[in-house]
């Protein structure tokens, strides 16, 4: 619910408390995301307004460094004026944001493509569009739950009608009700419909004055969920916080894990699926060896038959008709370009060659079976794993080109798991540090270091050549490569970073000692991402 009307409640208290703070600038760097870059005294703010089509949110983003590259401004003419206050649509997800000079800007926080961002000036004409779509909004026209038809399921009546709940919401309302969320509106008597709605009106007051927020699973495997308050239907609390933009940003950056984990979670099923059906094709091919056989002794006795007879020095065409040691006649097919001496040594060859196939593959037979039952067992584990597990399986097993070499070396190493299925990989002292970073990280692979500090090599697995990274990728790596350095006990510091095949060694130089050409810096500050674990 990270756009729910009652959480962007909440964001917008915390955007007014930054009340007087003025637009340094306006600008996106990466596709679907505005920042609105504030300042107030000393203090800088970064207010993000992402209308991407699932996690269209608007939530601060301390800690964010612009980078210099890949910027594009927006609303020019916001730049200078200073935050007057921030106002939510009373029935809809549309945020205004009045800056000095008349101009409002508007977050239409709906999800998918109606989601965008417009400046509109003083006399109400829409001058600016993040998204490209100018037109003018209007708030929705709310029904009346009592008022919704008799069929329609209860919690759904709740949900969209005026009281602004949702689903989740609704269902906790019934719950605290002792009502069936999912029995038809019409099966309720009048007693019943007001005690639903006194619980309802709480709730709702519940989470506008809420002084936490939550993030929530059903279970430890199920999808996460922000909250404003504990919901019996997500038992499991794995975040609570003051902060609602700070939720909001946590329920993000999981969900984009768990997004990316899904993607290698079908992409691991179909690699293990084809590997089945290629070994169960071996392993049947080595069970029924009988007609390999059968092939085999056909051709031993075609040669043995060819040389028994009394012109073997002679070309006898495509096919040549004999008697078989029993009498009967059989067609024995040839090669046309050799004599039937030379034919009866090439059947013999192909005999030899079929027999010792025969023999590797009933020899390999039980490591068919073996690796056939650990794949279907493994299948069946990817069902129930959590994400986590999906990618251990993953890189040990079956999508890592080197499995076999990179799965010890890993362990070698500090291991972080990242948001949207990154790894980040750091060295432990200096000669792991040039086992790192000159053997185990590939030419795509990302390398981090503090700027003028000591500290560890820092890889960031990158399974896409043709792409960078995110930036919030980029910018939690720096802040592990910080965290690993001699900068952890400081603020803020400069990372330098570029591709793995830009990193080298020279001839003679110090255990942990590289050289790096075309260097990109970013600003970070040292400490391990929410959500992270060292698995190393």
């Amino acid at each position: 619910m990270i756009r729910h009307h009652f959480t962007l409640t909440h964001i917008c208290r915390e955007i007014t408390l930054e009340t007087g703070a003025f637009v340094v600038g306006c600008f996106s760097q990466e596709s679907g995301s505005l920042m609105l870059a504030l300042q107030i005294g000393r203090k800088e703010l970064f207010l993000e307004i992402n209308t991407d089509f699932v996690f269209s949110s608007v939530a601060f983003r301390p800690g964010y460094m612009p980078a210099r590259k890949n910027v594009r401004p927006f609303f020019r003419g916001l730049t200078g004026q200073s935050l007057l206050n921030a106002e939510l649509d009373a029935t809809d997800r549309i945020l205004r944001l009045r800056f000095g000079g008349g101009f409002v800007l508007e977050s239409r926080i709906f999800g998918g493509a109606k989601s965008d961002v417009v400046l509109i000036d003083r006399n109400g004409e829409t001058i600016g569009s993040f998204s490209g779509n100018q037109e003018k909004s209007a708030s929705k026209q709310l029904t009346y739950f009592r008022e919704f038809l008799p069929e329609t399921e209860i919690f759904r009546a709740l949900a969209k009608s005026d009281l602004l709940l949702g689903e989740y919401y609704a269902r906790e309302a019934c719950r605290r009700a002792d009502i069936s969320a999912y029995a038809p509106l019409g099966s309720l008597s009048d007693s019943e419909k007001d005690i639903l709605e006194n619980c309802a009106l709480q709730l709702r007051e519940e989470c506008k004055e809420s002084p936490l927020c939550y993030i929530l699973q059903k279970n430890e495997h199920s999808a996460v969920l922000f909250s404003l308050i504990p919901l019996a239907e997500f038992p499991v609390t794995i975040w609570r916080g003051v902060s609602a933009g700070e939720g909001v940003r946590k329920t993000i950056g999981l969900r984009r894990r768990e997004r990316r984990g899904a993607e290698l979670h079908a992409r691991l099923e179909r690699t293990l699926t084809k590997k089945l059906q290629k070994l169960k094709r071996a392993a049947e091919m080595a069970a029924n060896d009988a007609i390999s056989d059968g092939r085999a002794q056909s051709r031993r006795e075609w040669a043995e038959i060819l040389l028994a007879q009394p012109n073997v020095s002679e070309r006898s065409g495509n096919s040549i008709m004999l008697d078989d040691w029993g009498g009967e006649q059989i067609i024995i097919p040839l090669d046309s370009r050799y004599t039937i001496a030379e034919n009866a040594a090439i059947m013999f060859g192909k005999a030899r060659d079929a027999a010792k196939r025969t023999e590797l593959r009933r020899k390999r037979l039980p490591e068919f079976y073996r690796n056939i039952a650990e794949i279907e067992s493994d299948l069946k584990k990817i069902e129930t794993n959590p994400i986590s597990e999906i990618f251990e399986i993953m890189e040990r097993k079956y999508l890592e080109d080197s499995a076999a070499h990179t799965a010890p070396e890993q362990s070698k190493y500090r291991k972080f798991d990242l948001e949207e299925g990154f790894t980040v990989y750091v060295g432990k002292n200096a000669t792991n540090n040039d086992e790192l970073t000159m053997r185990f990280a590939k030419p795509n692979d990302y390398w981090f270091h503090a700027r003028g500090v000591g500290g560890s090599h820092v890889v960031l697995r990158c399974s896409d050549s043709k792409s960078k990274p995110p930036k919030r990728i980029i910018e939690q790596t720096a802040a592990i490569a910080l965290y690993y350095s001699q900068q952890r006990s400081g603020g803020y510091a400069p990372v330098a970073y570029a591709q793995k095949k830009y990193v080298r060694k020279p001839k003679g130089a110090n255990p942990g000692a590289v050289i790096m050409e075309r260097e990109e810096v970013i600003m970070a500050y040292p400490k391990l991402p929410f959500g992270t674990e060292n698995t190393g």
